[in-house]
């Protein structure tokens, strides 16, 4: 068989690179993962699904790492199409407001925070019905 690109790793970065170079008909695109994929919500099991937790069982590499000479510490990576992403536990984070409106002065005018607000709004909608997390206006 042949493949235009061959992708290892079915992570953030590689799935999304998979997506967009297989959005040309005619580019064969292989997206290589050693995790599994879960199609649908009712097929990925509860750990994956749950947001409060990170998920280092059964779609862990089970890595470690020496942070310092001496001392080695859990080192969680993914394996699983999410990689990382799917087994860590979310989080958002948003800026300072004034650090964006500086970058604005300095002259990124579209990254002040007025500009950039939209944005970090944006995945929120609908997420818990009933209250308006669209109104926030700051970090």
């Amino acid at each position: 068989m042949h493949y235009d690109d061959i992708i290892v790793g079915g992570g953030s970065a590689g799935a999304v690179l998979a997506a967009r170079l297989s959005a040309e008909p005619a580019r064969r695109v292989l997206l290589v993962e050693a995790g599994p994929d879960y199609p649908t919500l009712e097929s990925t099991p509860a750990d994956l699904r749950d947001g409060w937790r990170m998920s280092l069982q059964a779609h862990d590499w089970g890595l470690t790492a020496q942070a310092v000479p001496g001392r080695v510490i859990p080192f969680p990576r993914g394996r699983v199409v999410g990689g990382s992403s799917a087994v860590n536990a979310t989080i958002a984070l948003r800026g300072v407001p004034a650090d964006y409106d500086q970058w604005a002065a300095l002259g990124n005018d579209q990254w002040g925070w007025a500009k950039v607000l939209p944005y970090f709004r944006r995945p929120w909608r609908g997420v818990h019905p009933g209250v308006n997390l669209l109104e926030a206006t700051s970090a």
